[in-house]
């Protein structure tokens, strides 16, 4: 039974899902699956899950806050105009209110430096 015509775009549970696949970048390697184990770990660290997002477009909101302004060539590999637009506005509210997000060594202070590389 070929089962390939049937396969989803829902690629991974929201909370675990690397911020190429939430704005729907078609183009993506294995370092989706390295975001998503990295929030794993982060919630065994934490006891509670890093990015608990009620939809897309919170998920994202949550990321920003919590790592921060994407780099400039990150979101120049955004192909979704709307995704670039809507995280650029979520950095400009970020820097208006002193939210520039904080580093994993600030988020998980007694975590091994190996797990906040």
């Amino acid at each position: 039974n070929d089962r390939r015509g049937q396969l989803t775009k829902y690629v991974v549970t929201r909370w675990y899902r690397a911020p190429e696949l939430l704005v729907q970048n078609p183009r993506y390697d294995a370092a989706v699956d390295m975001w998503s184990i990295g929030c794993i770990l982060a919630e065994l660290l934490g006891a509670k899950a890093l990015f608990p997002g009620k939809d897309s477009l919170h998920q994202l909101r949550l990321i920003v806050e919590r790592l921060g302004t994407p780099q400039k060539d990150d979101l120049a590999q955004i192909e979704n105009a709307q995704a670039v637009q809507y995280i650029t506005g979520l950095a400009s509210k970020a820097a208006a209110t002193s939210k520039t997000g904080a580093g994993l060594k600030d988020l998980f202070p007694d975590a091994p430096a190996e797990c906040v590389d």
